[in-house]
């Protein structure tokens, strides 16, 4: 008797493609695209503005750990800077200070974000209408490239949406 093949869901499919994309042009972004315009590009593969704020915060809270310890990790590190800053902050202390740490956990948060649309566009509509619109609306919704700036960049947007 032969074994059953595993079958996988829709949506864990899903997920790991939008993961995969998200991962791969926020890389893309990060490390070619964002250095070739000098004008645009704040250093270590950041735009100007919250991204690097988030950074310059997460790199002191990393200092501060390697200083007194992880008692020194705080979920607030300073005012205005949340929980993405602080698990930032975090993998600095552990990894060295590259914003691209940060791409697993926002191309992570962002395929759930596109699997919870898909989701919903199914409850909206039933049978195989419902699917297809889903993966359409999904797929629209997580290969945007407006959507970059969420998961290619050191924002809390992504955390927000998926929420």
């Amino acid at each position: 008797m032969r074994p059953e093949k595993p079958t996988y869901s829709t949506e864990l499919i899903l997920w790991i493609l939008f993961f995969c994309y998200s991962t791969s042009a926020a890389l893309l972004f990060q490390k070619l695209l964002l250095p070739l315009v000098p004008s645009l590009h704040a250093g270590h593969g950041l735009l100007d503005g919250d991204s690097l704020s988030f950074h310059s915060v997460a790199v002191r809270l990393a200092e501060k750990i390697a200083a007194y310890g992880w008692t020194a990790w705080s979920f607030y590190p300073e005012p205005g800077a949340t929980g993405n800053t602080a698990l930032l902050g975090a993998l600095y202390a552990v990894f060295g200070s590259d914003p691209s740490l940060m791409i697993p956990v926002n191309a992570a948060i962002h395929a759930l974000s596109g699997v919870l649309i898909y989701q919903i566009a199914k409850l909206l509509a039933t049978g195989k209408t419902g699917r297809i619109a889903g993966t359409i609306a999904a797929a629209l919704f997580v290969m945007f490239p407006s959507a970059l700036n969420w998961y290619a960049q050191i924002h809390k947007d992504g955390f927000a949406i998926a929420g």
